[in-house]
């Protein structure tokens, strides 16, 4: 298997974390030799268990890794992910199974030592039959480790990602003892393997692991939590390169926005990155970071945005009834933490309702309580995850600007008011016109249509009209772009607000036809793109003044049209 040479650019700011991992598995076999790691979803310990495995085959020790949110399903599912990921730890890429089925495992048995055929197929053979014992197939499949350590004469890792999906057998009547088979297995029978568990329910891992039966006696927690500032700013350094730079204000507000959660840093960077190459700047300003947020959480294909709905109902599980719904949102929309006893009010409930959902809530890692004196206030334990469900149910509270500063401004800026996100996108069409010639139906014009080559426009003068007002920003009249082919040049708007342009959009483009006039630069032609169409008042004033518009998927069709049109007219 291929090491890499280097840890991952995001790996900063766990090296004690990653020590007393490495402490524990050169004590494999001898006391306290397994470990659990304990924080919220997506706060970075995948990346710390990554580096963790890269650093432990350098030393020549098997990594196994199996996510149980995957293979919890069916005791023989999980024993088919169990000895797959046991095979792809010892065996090359090219002779390891390629998923965990049957078919599979059994096609790579040839390749593993003979000590291990035996034990294997028997397990496929019993998952096979009508009479499997649930019991006799989990077991078996945590007995794999040490058969595999024994077999290769390495010690080996097994990590088992989400562990409390693992407890779900306990539904089975066979596996209602599933905590002291696996303790016994792996205190007793299992000198050459160390366990590693991972849980992003907080609570409900500190209750396995500390209760009056804690899983494992000689078992170490580690607790994986958010950075503070300091380590995000290496974070942000480290994705950051050279020549590239970001202003303070942008870092301040990555550092706001992403609250010290490493998942949310490297997604926002890596998105203000991208928007910052569309503008053509190696400069990261402010304006990137509002997209970045805008494109991340606001918008639903964003990554965190589709974190934040897959922890919801992943968190909430078959028990997301409209009356979790209701708690959330209730609780979204509040003014800051609320007690126990207000929120019973504000839901019409019985007091120890509210009790019993927020417990659920909290052991899910969706909310948690702190207990002052005799008051307990609730709140969310992300954030970033109560912004998020404020757009989805359609309310922005006051939470929102307690939980995260200045969102409000961010909010107005991304939401209200058009989004730059999709402008970049528009900006990165029009780099693909030059000359070409094209229907003058997707402009709202008659015959064909002869693109000019775009850049964007510098600053101009403010002006004042007749009644005094200032068009544009304060300081400047400013388009999305302009264009010009053999002379005639072209003045460029975006609207990216998911509501329709107005007459007013196109009259107020007009004008600013008229102000770059004034000022020296010829427009023969205004182009208004609208993300989400036009009024049929809009329509009527384009084709009075001469504008051209065209639609959000106008623009896409217009878009690929012409990058596949560029691309076929290529010679090999």
């Amino acid at each position: 298997m291929r090491i890499p040479p280097q840890p991952s650019e995001t790996f900063v700011n766990r090296e004690l974390e990653l020590a007393r991992l490495n402490e524990l598995a050169d004590r494999i076999g001898g006391a306290g030799s397994h470990a659990a790691l304990i924080g919220l979803r997506r706060i970075g310990k995948t990346v710390l268990l990554d580096e963790f495995a890269r650093q432990q085959r350098i030393k020549q020790r098997l990594v196994a890794r199996v996510d149980a949110d995957d293979a919890a399903n069916t005791p023989d599912v999980w024993m088919r992910h169990v000895a797959r990921a046991l095979m792809a730890a010892a065996l090359q890429p090219t002779d390891a199974p390629a998923d965990p089925t049957a078919t599979a495992i059994r096609r790579a048995l040839p390749k593993v030592p003979p000590s291990l055929v035996e034990p294997i197929e028997d397990l496929l053979s019993a998952a096979d039959s009508r009479r499997a014992q649930s019991y006799n197939l989990f077991a078996g499949s945590l007995r794999l480790p040490q058969r595999f350590a024994a077999a290769f004469g390495r010690r080996l890792i097994l990590c088992i990602d989400e562990f409390p999906e693992v407890l779900r057998f306990k539904n089975s009547a066979q596996l209602r003892g599933l905590e002291g088979t696996l303790r016994a297995i792996f205190e007793k029978e299992s000198p050459n393997v160390m366990l590693v568990i991972t849980g992003s329910a907080v609570r409900r891992m500190r209750a396995l692991l500390e209760g009056n039966a804690p899983l494992l006696t000689r078992l170490e927690t580690i607790e994986v939590g958010r950075f503070d500032v300091g380590a995000a700013n290496l974070l942000i350094d480290a994705l950051v390169q050279a020549p590239v730079t970001i202003t303070p204000d942008a870092r301040d507000d990555v550092l706001r926005y992403a609250q010290g959660h490493p998942f949310y840093i490297a997604r926002l960077v890596g998105r203000v990155v991208d928007f910052a190459k569309r503008d053509r700047t190696q400069r990261l300003e402010q304006k990137h970071v509002a997209s970045a947020f805008h494109a991340e959480v606001i918008a639903p294909s964003g990554q965190i945005a589709k974190a934040c709905s897959w922890i919801f109902d992943k968190s909430l599980g078959e028990r997301a009834g409209e009356d979790d719904r209701n708690l959330l949102r209730r609780l979204s929309a509040a003014d800051a933490s609320l007690r126990p006893v207000d929120l019973a009010n504000a839901l019409g409930w019985e007091h120890y309702k509210v009790l019993r959902r927020v417990e659920e809530l909290a052991a899910s890692g969706l909310l948690t309580r702190s207990d002052n004196s005799d008051v307990s206030l609730i709140a969310f334990a992300d954030p970033v995850f109560a912004v998020w469900l404020e757009r989805r149910t359609g309310k922005v509270g006051p939470s929102t600007r307690e939980s995260v500063a200045s969102l409000e401004r961010l909010l107005a800026r991304t939401v209200h008011e058009a989004s730059s996100w999709y402008e970049s996108y528009a900006r990165d069409a029009m780099w693909h016109f030059s000359g070409q010639r094209y229907s003058g139906a997707a402009f709202g014009l008659p015959g064909k249509i002869v693109l000019p080559k775009f850049s964007m426009v510098d600053p101009n003068p403010k002006e004042h009209d007749a009644a005094g007002e200032v068009h544009g920003e304060a300081s400047s009249v400013e388009a999305d772009g302009y264009g010009a082919l053999n002379g005639t040049g072209w003045l460029l708007e975006v609207k990216a607000a998911r509501v329709k342009a107005t007459k007013s959009d196109v009259e107020l483009l007009a004008k600013k036809v008229a102000f770059f006039a004034k000022h020296g630069r010829s427009v023969a032609q205004a182009w208004l793109v609208a993300r989400e169409g036009f009024t049929q008042e809009a329509i009527d004033a384009a084709s009075r003044l001469g504008i051209a518009i065209t639609t959000g998927a106008q623009l896409r069709k217009l878009f690929l049209d012409l990058t596949v049109r560029k691309k076929s007219t290529k010679t090999p």
